[in-house]
């Protein structure tokens, strides 16, 4: 974690519970050599069905390999030609030796002629840890990316420290998991699963919501893009 982030957890306000943003921070200090990457893949509406075949072997391949956290793969609720990956990895080597891999070069040119568009793919480190359990078949799965002006980034960063205490709390939240982009500081995204459309529909009308969004929504800069995806 960088020191001005370190400095930003020690200044959330007191209503929060001190002892658990604490160790919300020690973990996070402990665990930013973790790098995420989220891929979305588009493709041809016909071609659906051989996208989940081959994105759910590049799935089960991986995640035998040494360095993987995690891989996840979902399909977009509307429309549903929209992939995504979410994969996690122990570090930079990690993530760039699962790029060379074999079962990686297959997976892409098979999806090659499939492709609308080239595969677009995000980078970030972790800013609060969480063991990251793959979700039931169903769930669902939402990605958000999310630019701030620069000068706000602290505000927006202790508002969402305390928020994701506070989410992952809700009633039906399997995960809510936040990252900041590698190269573009002021650059956040956010991985969240419920069990349910209801679960997420309730805690976006709850208390921590509103006063989340009343935080972030006068600071947001030009990037604002929330998906939702049932996970496969």
């Amino acid at each position: 974690m960088e020191g001005n982030d370190m400095r930003t957890c020690f200044r959330i306000p007191l209503t929060v519970a001190i002892i658990s943003v604490a160790s919300i921070c020690a973990q996070a200090q402990q665990e930013n050599t973790s790098l995420y990457a989220t891929s979305y893949i588009e493709v041809v509406p016909a071609s659906e069905a051989a996208t989940d075949k081959i994105l759910k072997q590049l799935a089960e391949a991986t995640r035998n390999e040494p360095g993987a956290v995690a891989f996840e793969i979902a399909r977009r609720v509307l429309p549903t030609n929209q992939f995504l990956i979410f994969g996690a990895w122990k570090n930079q080597q990690a993530y760039e030796a699962h790029l060379t891999a074999a079962h990686t070069k297959q997976a892409i040119a098979a999806l090659g002629p499939q492709l609308i568009a080239p595969i677009d793919t995000n980078l970030a480190t972790q800013i609060v840890g969480q063991a990251l359990q793959a979700p039931p078949v169903g769930t669902i799965y939402g990605v958000t990316h999310i630019a701030i002006v620069p000068e706000k980034i602290d505000d927006f960063y202790a508002a969402l420290i305390k928020y994701t205490a506070s989410t992952r709390q809700a009633v039906g939240n399997l995960r809510y998991h936040p990252a900041r982009d590698s190269s573009r500081p002021n650059h956040f995204s956010i991985v969240e699963i419920w069990k349910d459309q209801a679960s997420e529909d309730a805690h976006e009308a709850a208390a921590p919501s509103n006063e989340f969004r009343a935080v972030w929504a006068p600071i947001t800069g030009p990037h604002y893009d929330r998906r939702w995806y049932k996970a496969l």
